[in-house]
């Protein structure tokens, strides 16, 4: 679906699936305009549950910057729910923030869907 021009030559195109490579590409120029104007360090991670076979189980993904720790995504596999993993993720997150000298490591949820 098209939007109105903003103004000639610029144009908002609404997208109802994104692909990955776009969503990424996003990311991309937000961390790149975060480097450039922030005053704080930046430093984005995933921890990665896996099994022996490598196979990806769950896992938590986000960036700590100001002294806080945004998490964009906890995911946990079907057959794993329910055993205090995710709970385990998150504080081993909070606890890798700390570390990296946030504070009591408040967590900024984004908001966005969690595969719990």
């Amino acid at each position: 679906m098209q939007l109105a021009d903003f103004e000639p030559g610029l144009h908002a195109i609404w997208d109802d699936s994104p692909s990955a490579e776009t969503r990424n590409n996003l990311i991309r120029k937000i961390d790149a305009f975060h480097h450039r104007t922030f005053p704080s360090k930046f430093e984005r991670f995933a921890l990665l549950l896996q099994d022996d076979a490598a196979c990806l189980k769950g896992g938590v993904s986000g960036m700590i910057y100001c002294n806080w720790l945004r998490v964009d995504g906890l995911w946990i596999d079907d057959g794993l729910r329910h055993r205090g993993i995710g709970t385990e993720l998150m504080m081993r997150a909070e606890n890798h923030a700390i570390a990296r000298g946030c504070g009591p490591a408040p967590v900024w949820w984004t908001g966005e869907y969690l595969g719990l």
